[in-house]
């Protein structure tokens, strides 16, 4: 005996790979809204240029400053002498 493509069994089926696809597709879809696949997302701290970090006005402020401070607290090892 056959089966006619009706049947309820083939309904059933049916439906349920439908099902199983959509819900791969939803949670496959709110996996990548959620872990900010665009280049929107790119954080503000990111270096975008490939040029001598060093000589940027931000490390150089910070450069003098540690070499101000040691200046001040000179070498504590000639001190113990």
């Amino acid at each position: 005996m056959t089966q006619s493509v009706d049947s309820p069994q083939q309904r059933r089926r049916f439906l349920a790979s439908g099902l199983s696809l959509f819900g791969l597709a939803l949670s496959l879809g709110s996996a990548a809204v959620m872990s900010g696949c665009g280049d929107d997302d790119k954080g503000a701290g990111q270096v975008e240029t490939k040029g001598n970090i060093a000589e940027t006005p931000d490390a150089k402020d910070s450069m003098n400053a540690y070499m101000d401070r040691m200046k001040k607290r000179g070498n504590p090892a000639a001190k113990k002498k």
